[in-house]
């Protein structure tokens, strides 16, 4: 398969081990790739670029990513969590984070044509904006519903 993997975002705490693994792996810098510092217009382009986001996380505040791909229109392969499925709802194509060889098969497959992800390319999700978010939160709570 001849497939790049760009890992993109800030190093987060507790992952220096696998921050070294990858530096040191045999492919960085040819097929895999990874950028902690990109800018919006850069982030940007790569969702644009992309043939889907891989976002495989035990743990997750939120999921920005998923949003921010789901409203550029990219497909989105995510660990099956409960965040991601309250971000992702139907919109999202999930894996089981506990069996890497279930995604390695799926990722295959994916490359070689045999499955499909979800194409959220031609229907982006709208998501809210931050001002529509804060307009409805500080009308729920001059409504007290909050």
């Amino acid at each position: 398969m001849d497939v790049i993997l760009l890992i993109v975002g800030q190093i987060g705490w507790q992952v220096e081990e696998l921050i070294d693994r990858i530096r040191k792996h045999d492919l960085y810098g040819k097929k895999l790739m990874m950028f902690n510092d990109l800018d919006d217009q850069e982030l940007a382009y790569c969702y644009r670029h992309a043939k889907a986001l891989l976002f495989p996380s035990y743990t997750e505040g939120f999921g920005l990513p998923i949003v921010e791909s789901l409203q550029a229109g990219l497909p989105v392969l995510a660990s099956d969590t409960l965040i991601h499925r309250e971000v992702g709802r139907t919109d999202v194509d999930y894996f089981d984070i506990f069996d890497p060889s279930s995604l390695a098969i799926r990722i295959e497959s994916i490359e070689k044509g045999q499955t499909v992800l979800r194409d959220i390319r031609q229907n982006p999700v709208k998501v809210t904006s931050w001002e529509e978010s804060t307009g409805e939160l500080l009308s729920k709570i001059i409504n007290h519903q909050v």
